[in-house]
């Protein structure tokens, strides 16, 4: 009886051995990458631009399962929940809650959107910050055989950052802005946890580096030029005077020098217009062009050396420079309407 029973307690002993022995079953793992994240160029923008300048960047998740195969017979399937986040980025955020692209001190208001009707609000972070809206998107996996190790072919989805740099900007120097963002989509089975709330045991969380950047560039602007006019004049016998005057803006910090060119009349230069009759005889009147109330300073056209220019400095908001203009005492041609057209230059 003794030895009936040691027996039976080695078979017992053998046979759990054995269990211990046996590997789990096999659980499928979720690896997702990342792929296509290219940067978000805004180009040669303008901060004179009152409208915001637009362009899109799309990317590419792309998720399996890695270890083991799906649960259940070949053809079975599984669905990956992906949200996708932003983070504010090197640049930090502005005080209204805009992401910033930077140069030095000197910050460009932009922000990255889910639609391209940019709102309601931004893309923002599964962490809440920033807060926003979190792109949720999935893919399907699917078994392809019996129990096994095979992984499942990979599954991809694309999604699309609407980009938006504000104009209105237009006392930033030119110099190029970056902000370098983090991109980083949280995978979830989708049995498990089914949209992009906080919480939730994360599988796979891909993520990349975006680089942003926008390239102001020096740029100056003329506005409307009213006409110069002399009204109606009997004899030449003493000064008539008009003035009017053009709007230049040109962005900060930027040097600049305005010319008037000598205009159409036979034989004008910058010193001496003339105003040409409109109709046979082509007869001339003589006329100038000034910077100063007192008509003194003669506004000319050297743009090079700016001996005779209106020059100055931009600040991104618009300088006006009026242009004083006389007829001089002089013979008196025919009556008739007398005119000339002078081209302004900003050369900067």
């Amino acid at each position: 009886m003794s030895g009936a029973r040691r027996r039976t307690w080695r078979c017992a002993a053998a046979l759990a051995s054995l269990a211990w022995l046996l590997p789990p079953p096999a659980v499928a793992a979720l690896s997702c990458s990342l792929s296509s994240v290219n940067p978000v160029d805004f180009g040669s923008a303008s901060p004179l631009d009152a409208a915001a300048t637009d362009v899109s960047s799309t990317f590419t998740v792309t998720c399996q399962a890695v270890k083991g195969d799906l649960p259940g017979p070949a053809g079975s399937t599984r669905v990956v929940n992906l949200c996708a986040s932003y983070d504010d980025g090197t640049g930090g955020a502005s005080a209204g809650g805009n992401r910033q692209l930077l140069n030095g001190a000197d910050a460009a208001i932009f922000d990255l959107y889910a639609n391209s009707a940019y709102g309601p609000t931004h893309w923002g972070n599964r962490n809440g910050v920033p807060a926003g809206t979190v792109v949720q998107a999935s893919v399907t996996l699917t078994k392809t055989g019996g129990p096994g190790t095979t992984p499942t072919p990979p599954r991809s989805t694309a999604l699309t950052a609407y980009a938006r740099l504000f104009g209105g900007q237009n006392m930033l120097p030119p110099a190029t802005y970056t902000s370098t963002l983090t991109l980083t989509v949280d995978a979830f089975w989708n049995d498990l946890k089914s949209d992009c709330a906080a919480g939730g045991a994360v599988e796979s969380a891909p993520s990349a580096a975006q680089l942003v950047t926008a390239a102001y560039q020096n740029e100056c602007r003329v506005g409307t030029i009213n006409s110069l006019d002399f009204g109606a004049s009997g004899f030449l016998t003493s000064n008539v005077d008009a003035a009017t005057s053009v709007a230049v803006t040109c962005t900060s910090s930027t040097p600049f020098r305005v010319g008037l060119d000598a205009g159409t009349g036979a034989g004008a230069t910058t010193g001496s217009r003339k105003m040409t009759r409109t109709s046979p005889p082509f007869r001339t009147v003589d006329y100038g062009l000034y910077r100063d109330f007192g008509r003194s300073l003669n506004w000319g056209n050297d743009t090079v050396g700016g001996t005779d220019t209106q020059n100055g400095t931009g600040t991104g908001a618009a300088a006006s420079y009026p242009i004083y203009g006389r007829v001089p005492p002089q013979a008196t041609p025919e009556p008739g309407d007398y005119l000339d057209t002078i081209i302004l230059g900003v050369v900067f």
